[in-house]
Order: structure tokens, then C-alpha cells, then sequence
């Protein structure tokens, strides 16, 4: 939290390093364990497969206005980390009203599009089911962000960018407040 505090400084991309670096003995660790169980196991980073997708289809959060997943236990500050398997799993299911209240509160927040200095992310209520750039992958009812002008202010800025997540209302401490907005976005009609 402190460091991506910091965006769009080093700081807070060396922690981002640091995070993607865990992920690698992470998903290493696992792939092995489930091996030696006697399956398949083929540890992703982000060149074998599209993590966020992979991420709200296991129903681990919704999709944000920032095109990342926000997760009921830690917002938008989530890398995942990814096994490909054929070992039996019990899915999870989403929490659905979670779910729901993200797109609800995201419709009218914006607060991501506002800070982010390339204008990546698009204002509006309306999610849409295509994006507008060939970086976009179709078929997904969401806001759809322009990753060649944000990868491009990362190339002029000399490190890589996160205020769309420090911004975001829901990347926020686990606190007594913190908790009962959660809550009252959920429960709120």
C-alpha cells in the first residue's frame, strides 16, 4: 500500500518488481507440489496467459474501471500468480453481490480516469462489450483501457505507472471505515 502510494515514482515500480518476482518462485513452488501429486502443472506468467481474465473467471473479484481486477479483500492491489493444471479442483464462486456492487460504484467513481496522466481509462457509465485499440481482447462486458497510451507515458515517464490503483477507492488500509463503506456499497440500494 505505502509504496504504490508513491506512483508514479520507482518506489512504488520496485515494488511492483518485487511482487512479480515472488509471483515467479510462487508459481514455481506450486507447479512442483502439484507434480509430484502426479498432474500436469505449467507455471503462466503474463506471456502464456491473460491473468486478468483467468483471475474473475476463478471469481476472485470483478473487473474495475481500470481494467483490473478488484478483489473484496484487497482491492486493486492483486498480481496473480498462475498454475495450468489437470489436477480436479472445486471451483470457487464469486461472491455476486460484491461483484455487482463494484460495477455499480465504478459507474459513477471515475476517480481512476482522473488520476491517471496518460488518459487511458474512459469515463462514462456505459461498459462496452469490444475495446478500441488492437491491444484489446473482445467478449467481455467492461471498460476497456488504451494500453498503448498508457504503456507509452510509462516510456516517457522512465518507470512504470499505478495511479490508477493508488486512486482507487477501494485500495484502501483494512480499517474499521474501510470495511463499512464495503459494506454499504454492498448493501446500499
Amino acid at each position: 500500500y505505502d509504496a504504490v502510494a508513491t506512483s508514479p515514482t520507482f518506489t512504488a515500480s520496485s515494488e511492483v518488481a518485487r511482487c512479480y518476482s515472488m509471483i515467479t518462485f510462487l508459481e514455481t513452488g506450486l507447479a512442483e507440489f502439484i507434480k509430484r501429486l502426479g498432474f500436469a502443472a505449467i507455471p503462466c506468467g503474463n506471456d502464456i496467459s491473460l491473468s486478468v481474465p483467468l483471475a474473475i473467471d476463478a471469481g476472485l473479484g470483478q473487473f474495475g474501471r481500470h481494467g483490473l481486477p478488484i478483489t473484496k479483500e484487497f482491492g486493486p492491489q492483486v498480481r496473480i500468480a498462475k498454475v495450468l493444471t489437470d489436477m480436479p479442483l472445486v471451483p470457487d464462486e464469486p461472491c455476486l453481490k460484491f461483484c455487482r456492487s463494484v460495477i455499480r460504484f465504478c459507474e459513477v467513481c471515475e476517480k481512476c480516469a482522473e488520476m491517471r496522466p496518460s488518459q487511458s481509462i474512459q469515463y462514462g457509465k456505459e461498459r462496452s462489450w469490444a475495446g478500441n485499440t488492437i491491444s484489446n481482447n473482445p467478449g467481455a462486458k467492461k471498460w476497456y483501457i488504451n494500453p498503448e497510451t498508457c504503456y507509452g507515458f510509462w516510456m516517457q515517464n522512465g518507470a512504470d505507472c499505478s495511479n490508477c490503483i493508488r486512486s482507487c477507492p477501494y485500495n484502501k488500509p483494512n480499517n474499521f471505515l474501510h470495511r463499512f463503506v464495503l459494506w454499504l456499497t454492498q448493501n446500499a440500494p
